[in-house]
């Protein structure tokens, strides 16, 4: 139907909407007005996101362990609020 003319209006000048409204662009000025931030795999590259647990001593170990704690710890607390708001925040709790 692009770039074709509409015989009933007589209208010969329609363009793609949908890739007018949701163009890259677009999409990351809709997240800055809300305050968001669209997922990426950025935060995969953050030493608090992956532990190596090999020939490490007992009392490394234990630090990675208490850490994974305190990460558990707060995205239960995070769920929850999400899930107290309306949400469903069970769809980003971490196991």
């Amino acid at each position: 139907m692009f770039g074709e003319k509409d015989l009933k209006t007589g209208i010969d000048k329609y363009c793609d909407e949908f890739a007018s409204e949701f163009h890259n662009e677009k999409n990351l000025k809709c997240w800055e007005a809300v305050r968001a931030v669209p997922p990426t795999p950025a935060c995969l590259k953050s030493p608090k996101c992956c532990f190596e647990v090999g020939n490490t001593g007992p009392e490394n170990e234990m630090q990675i362990i208490m850490a994974e704690m305190q990460m558990q710890g707060a995205n239960t607390i995070a769920c929850n609020l999400l899930t107290v708001q309306g949400f469903d925040g069970n769809m980003l709790q971490g196991h």
